[in-house]
């Protein structure tokens, strides 16, 4: 299974991997509902993380021909006679699929992104995708087809400066050179690095 998201967060970019904060722990839940815990990889519609939310001038970014053609020669890539399904959260990631040749004959979903603010809404649009995406993919844990229920997810860790001290160590970065939460600078809509000094994710992560 492909997942695609749309560009990293804070959490994403001190761990340098996607979908690693509150928004992944929402995805993993989604993907343990189906009985997949590990035969997927995950990537980002951008490597960098924008200025606001997906508008009119992202998709005109995400679309242009050197960031398209390079992320649809990484799909290529990560596609293979086994993958059964690519799951598009959010309205970034719908276009990234919608741009790339390779996803004729998978079968295609497209939930909203998992920080959608309206989780009620959020809920409802995951519990229309859950049965139509099951038949799909082939279970490798016990399926969960219980429909998420109430009005907002449980409250879910976030990393927290000890851990991301941890973090640092692990991926030979020495704690001091964490400042913060990092901030973004640019207009709106525009590809902006974080102004913390562990600012590159790599927007790819595979399950393990």
């Amino acid at each position: 299974m492909i997942i695609i998201g749309q560009d990293p967060a804070a959490d994403e970019n001190v761990a340098r991997r996607i979908l690693v904060g509150s928004a992944g722990q929402r995805v993993q839940g989604f993907l343990r509902k189906l009985g997949i815990n590990k035969s997927y990889v995950m990537v980002n519609t951008f490597l960098y993380g924008l200025k606001g939310q997906i508008d009119a001038e992202a998709k005109t970014i995400s679309a242009s021909a050197s960031i398209k053609n390079w992320r649809n020669q990484l799909l290529d890539m990560l596609k293979t006679g086994q993958t059964q399904a690519v799951i598009a959260f959010g309205t970034g990631a719908h276009q990234v699929v919608d741009l790339w040749p390779g996803a004729a004959g998978l079968f295609v979903a497209k939930p909203l992104h998992p920080s959608f603010r309206d989780d009620a809404g959020l809920r409802a649009n995951w519990n229309t995708w859950l049965p139509q995406i099951r038949p799909h993919v082939t279970p490798e844990a016990a399926v969960d087809m219980t429909p998420y229920s109430g009005n907002t997810f449980k409250k879910i860790w976030r990393i927290s400066p000890r851990a991301i001290s941890r973090l640092a160590y692990r991926s030979g970065w020495a704690p001091a050179t964490w400042r913060g939460e990092p901030r973004r600078r640019r207009s709106r809509g525009s590809l902006s690095r974080r102004t913390g000094r562990l600012c590159l994710s790599t927007g790819l992560m595979s399950g393990w």
